[in-house]
């Protein structure tokens, strides 16, 4: 299925049986997602929960909640979004160091920008996907 590796990373759990990727982003990722994007990344959780959509406080906040403790659908669907951005950089850069530096430095393709600035956006996320494919085939990212 399309984003099982990311479910299962960004919840530490196998994806469900006989469920689909929409059904998942309906219902919302736990919040460990957030945690687990802040790992991934090596930044602050507050970092990973802007970089979704959401401030730390809505966060905290919901993590009190009692039964959802849920990221709602934009949010579930960028978390998904960024790690397969984060899974498709480690195949080409083969290390998460390697990943972490190049998502935090500047970039000139970018507009002088990091990558990781871009990802909490779909417009930017795409942007860096396209700087990313720039270097897997070649030419100057």
């Amino acid at each position: 299925m399309l984003y099982e590796k990311e479910y299962c990373q960004l919840t530490n759990t196998p994806i469900p049986k006989n469920v689909n990727v929409i059904d998942i982003l309906a219902k919302g990722l736990p919040l460990i997602a957030v945690d687990e994007i802040a790992r991934m990344f090596d930044i602050s959780q507050s970092q990973a929960s802007l970089l979704i959509g959401v401030s730390i406080r809505t966060v905290q906040a919901r993590k009190k909640e009692t039964p959802l403790k849920t990221l709602h659908l934009q949010e579930s669907d960028s978390a998904l979004q960024i790690a397969k951005l984060r899974n498709d950089a480690l195949e080409y850069f083969g290390s998460e160091q390697a990943v972490n530096r190049w998502m935090k430095s500047v970039n000139k393709g970018l507009g002088d920008r990091t990558p990781i600035a871009l990802c909490n956006t779909g417009v930017g996320r795409e942007l860096v996907r396209e700087s990313l494919n720039r270097l897997k085939y070649g030419m100057t990212a």
